[in-house]
Parts: structure tokens; sequence; C-alpha cells
């Protein structure tokens, strides 16, 4: 049993492999491949192949972006760095206003001769001016954290 090669086969498939496929062959070599049932099964085989290739191989994003985003991860993770201690200061700082609040409320009302056990004569503007420096301590915990917020 002879199997019969087609002469030009060789000629198709070296086209075919440069990605040259019909533009840069001539209409004598398109002529035989619709007439070629080999060449046609051949053509057809590695269009169908290459296609496959194509549509298996991922496409990856170019060089500049892959930088582009490497660069950003870098400066958020530098970011991130920076932003704990400052979070802690953050909290620190709201958590001591809060503490010099609450004392200076105490410390005025002990000097007026509040106790606990009597009652709550003090006059309007000591209640003013204790409200008051609660207030203006208690903002300047959130104006560090506002201030200092990296977000």
């Amino acid at each position: 049993m002879s199997v019969l090669v087609c002469s030009r086969r060789d000629e198709v498939r070296a086209l075919l492999a440069l990605g040259h496929w019909p533009a840069a062959c001539t209409a004598e070599l398109r002529e035989h491949v619709d007439s070629c049932a080999e060449c046609r099964a051949v053509v057809g085989f590695t269009l169908a192949m290459q296609d496959d290739r194509k549509r298996a191989t991922p496409a990856l994003p170019s060089a500049e972006l892959v930088w582009w985003r490497a660069q950003l991860r870098k400066r958020q993770a530098a970011m991130e760095q920076v932003r704990r201690p400052l979070r802690r200061a953050q909290i620190f700082a709201v958590a001591l206003s809060f503490c010099v609040a609450v004392g200076l409320m105490a410390w005025l009302m002990m000097s007026a001769g509040w106790s606990v056990w009597t009652s709550l004569r003090l006059p309007v503007g000591m209640w003013t001016l204790a409200l008051a420096g609660a207030v203006v301590l208690l903002l300047s915990g959130v104006v560090v954290y506002l201030r200092f917020d990296v977000e």
C-alpha cells in the first residue's frame, strides 16, 4: 500500500508555520489547496490548532502595566507601614484628650467644693468653662486623628 504525498504539501506547511497563509501565497497555490484534499486537510487542521492555541494562551498584560502595578503595591505597602504608628498615635491622642477632659472636669468640680454626696449647685460660668474645656480637649484628639488620617 503506497501513500501518495502531495508535492506542494511542504510549501503549504511552510506558509502556515510562518503565519503567512493565505496572504503571502500565490493564486495558483490557493487553487491547488482548493483542489487537493491533502493540502486542504493540512490547512484546515493547522488553522484550527493555531486558533485553539490563541484561545488557550492567556493574554498577558504589557510590561508597563505590570511594572506600574508593582510600584503601586510597593507604595501601598510603604503607606501601610507609616499608617500603623500614626493610628497608634491617633488613638493615644484621643484617649489622652479624653482623660485630660475628665480630669479637668473633676478638678473644676472639686475646686468648687462639689463632691459626689452633694447636689450640683455650681455656678453657670463654672459649668460653661468645664464644658468648653472638655469640648476643646476632645476635639483636639479628633483634629489629630483627621489631620494624620492617611487613607
